[in-house]
């Protein structure tokens, strides 16, 4: 993937769910778009400015849409998510290790694509002036409350994405934007009511049952987004949902929190008796945002296992490599579009000298150069398989399988040097077959269901080929890139 590739990812994956704020060097943006004192509101004080906002992302669809500013509930001093941990320690806990609270500034990817988004070359050259700005759209999913964003959107120049009219948040609460994907963005509404799955909770703050919480609603609000922003050079490719709402999954009742927040009985707070709750670990690909979060997710994959088995079989002479979604709901990969799986196969004869290899590459590929468009999708929907050959691999008495899992290519990986920063992708399964005639024995099996030590130095493998095509945008930081970021 190339540098001109940059800046869509980013704005995919801040979009995979759906609402929009933003925060930009507003006071570096084109002449075409305003100055700062254009981009504030004059006649409204700020109040005023609130009020502008709040009708303003009311007036958008929902992809775009901030969620309005919270009363904080009666009995609580304020949102945060550890106020709630006070209370509910094992829950809180477990958020801490997800990837929604490290969705933000722990996450190199997004800063990186951010950063160039609102402060780099785009308001500084011709492109970037037709361009503009597009974080707006970006970074409501990774920071969703309208009190985590230090400025507000109050309006379009031209009626354009990318030409947003910004005013100063006066209700900005920095902490509160570190937590990132914090409690309140499930549980809180605009009424000040905590919400949850029973409702009847005796608790210190006003509670309500929410139907959204026992389905997969409250997920979709951010994990289904399928939007193209053509003038803008944006394109959102999110369809979790769809592929949840096409499977079997979705007519058998089973929703998002039954894969993804285990239940579990146990009290649901301090001195509360014991219940059914759900776990908040919200695992998916299970790689770390930073290398030294490793310690934190690695205990969860033993819980979570993975979405896809990968095997071999004989189809008559051949030895055939076999990678089945049989425990996911939506495809694997699912949700950033730069998301791949890559399994390979070698077959060794008595000599250790390989015979035959193979691998399949799964996931999507783009075309990032504007417009930006699907080039392939080999993705496995829910009881799908991949299938790649060995061939007759003549002489073979082994065959070894590798299978790893990324986020992110390798030349986007260079390209923002997250190196020693960020986590790029981790090893998911190693096997080792016998071959003898026809017969094929696995003698030996590392995953994450069936852990060992090595698999830890998986972590922070390097990225595969991403075998995305090339793209004539420059890299070397100028920032005239369309390439979306990718998702939590």
């Amino acid at each position: 993937m190339s540098a001109s590739r940059a800046t869509l990812l980013f704005a995919l994956a801040g979009l995979a769910a759906a609402l929009g704020l933003a925060y930009c060097q507003v006071g570096s943006v084109s002449s075409e778009a305003g100055t700062r004192s254009e981009l504030e509101l004059a006649d409204g004080g700020m109040p005023g400015r609130l009020d502008a906002a709040v009708a303003f992302y009311a007036s958008r669809p929902l992809h775009e849409r901030t969620r309005p500013p919270l009363p904080v509930p009666a009995g609580l001093p304020d949102l945060s998510a550890r106020t709630c941990g006070a209370c509910h320690v094992e829950i809180y806990q477990e958020w801490l290790a997800s990837t929604h609270r490290h969705a933000w500034l722990d996450d190199a990817q997004f800063q990186a694509e951010l950063d160039k988004n609102r402060h780099g070359a785009p308001y500084r050259t011709p492109e970037g002036a037709r361009r503009g700005d597009t974080s707006w759209i970006c970074v409501r999913c990774h920071t969703p409350l309208s009190d985590q964003q230090p400025e507000l959107v109050v309006g379009l120049h031209d009626e354009r994405v990318d030409r947003p009219r910004y005013a100063e948040n006066p209700r900005y609460d920095a902490d509160l934007q570190e937590e990132a994907i914090t409690c309140a963005v499930c549980h809180v509404r605009d009424d000040g009511v905590i919400l949850g799955p029973y409702g009847d909770t005796n608790a210190p703050h006003p509670v309500a049952k929410s139907e959204n919480l026992l389905n997969s609603q409250v997920c979709l609000d951010c994990h289904q987004a399928e939007v193209r922003y053509g003038d803008a050079g944006l394109l959102c490719a999110f369809s979790t949902g769809r592929e949840w709402q096409a499977s079997t999954y979705a007519t058998d009742g089973q929703g998002c929190p039954s894969c993804h927040m285990p239940e579990v009985e146990r009290p649901l707070a301090t001195d509360h008796p014991p219940r059914m709750t759900r776990r908040h670990w919200l695992g998916g690909s299970l790689i770390p945002k930073r290398p030294d979060l490793e310690s934190q997710v690695a205990p969860l994959r033993a819980v979570y296992g993975s979405g896809v088995d990968v095997s071999l079989r004989r189809q008559d002479a051949a030895i055939e490599l076999v990678v089945t979604n049989t425990r996911a709901g939506h495809n694997v990969p699912t949700g950033d579009p730069e998301r791949y799986l890559l399994v390979r196969a070698e077959a060794l004869d008595a000599q250790g000298r390989v015979v035959a290899q193979t691998e399949l590459r799964i996931g999507t590929v783009y075309d990032w150069t504007p417009p930006p468009h699907l080039v392939s999708d080999n993705r496995v929907a829910p009881g799908q398989e991949r299938v790649a050959s060995l061939g007759a691999a003549r002489g073979a008495v082994e065959v070894r399988v590798l299978g790893d899992k990324f986020r992110i290519g390798q030349e986007a990986f260079d390209y923002h040097d997250l190196a020693g920063r960020y986590v790029a992708g981790r090893g998911f399964h190693r096997s080792t077959w016998s071959v003898s005639g026809s017969e094929l024995v696995e003698t030996s099996l590392v995953d994450d269901l069936h852990p060992a030590s090595t698999q830890a130095a998986d972590a922070g493998l390097r990225p595969g080929p991403s075998d995305s095509p090339a793209s004539d945008s420059p890299a070397d930081g100028s920032g005239n890139d369309a390439r979306p970021h990718g998702a939590p």
